[in-house]
């Protein structure tokens, strides 16, 4: 992937949805987004029993958003990227690792043309270690004729079809296209 100057004015937002993994999750963010670039993680409670509030107090930048009641993944993604202040929304779970420089790329091509949906690299995790299977390959989607779904590589950055919880959007697209 190309790596550019990150433009001053770019503010990041982050929407995990939380699980036991999301803890591991936040401090990933935290510790490999720079500050400036970091404007607010923003943190859907989707009804849960215990609220989410209370685990992560400690996290600098996270705000809660709370549903007393469950309205789904759909409707939760959907209020949370109406509540984001930043210039771009990045949607994440709570099962993803960000490495360094990971926000790089996102920016880059939103920043190319703000209407771009642009999908993260995605390793896969050993659940327990929190660290890259460097067995998996590929890190694309892609479904064949007969609608299997694998996994690929093929050296772009062209992506054939999206995981749909994980995907970059600038707030104005966000917006315009009809949130």
């Amino acid at each position: 992937m190309l790596e550019t100057k990150m433009p001053q004015w770019v503010k990041l937002e982050l929407l995990p949805v939380m699980c036991s993994a999301g803890c591991r999750m936040l401090d990933s963010i935290i510790q490999q987004t720079p500050a400036e670039v970091l404007l607010e993680i923003l943190v859907v409670d989707d009804g849960s029993k215990p609220p989410l509030g209370p685990l992560v107090t400690g996290y600098g930048k996270v705000t809660v958003l709370r549903h007393e009641a469950r309205r789904g993944l759909i409707k939760s993604k959907t209020e949370g990227g109406n509540a984001a202040k930043g210039d771009v929304i990045m949607f994440l779970d709570a099962h993803v690792k960000p490495e360094e420089g990971w926000y790089r790329p996102l920016l880059k091509h939103i920043g190319i043309n703000y209407k771009r949906v642009v999908v993260p690299e995605i390793p896969i995790l050993d659940g327990d270690t929190w660290k890259t299977d460097e067995n998996a390959v590929g890190v694309k989607m892609m479904f064949d004729w007969s609608l299997f779904f694998n996994w690929f590589e093929d050296g772009n950055d062209l992506v054939p079809c999206m995981s749909g919880g994980l995907f970059a959007i600038s707030r104005r697209w966000w917006h315009e296209s009809g949130e």
